[in-house]
């Protein structure tokens, strides 16, 4: 029960964390796609921070320094 609550709780405050990394600063680069499961297992990969994309796939969650289209993520 344990490892469930401390699993669900990290799962759960990681789209904050990724809010907060994209908030501090303005992309610098740009990506014609960003594509991954989670942070940093992504096409962009631990520099996701810095790019912005017009599109934006992943199966859990993804950070990204902007989006310019449409970002989809989630567990279906």
């Amino acid at each position: 029960m344990k490892i469930a609550f401390i699993f669900r709780a990290l799962l759960y405050s990681l789209p904050f964390h990724s809010l907060l990394l994209s908030a501090q600063h303005q992309p610098s680069k740009t990506s014609v796609a960003h594509i991954g499961l989670i942070y940093p297992l992504s096409s962009n990969g631990h520099l996701a921070a810095e790019y912005s994309n017009p599109f934006s796939l992943h199966g859990l969650i993804g950070v990204s320094g902007a989006e310019t289209g449409v970002a989809l993520a989630g567990v279906g």
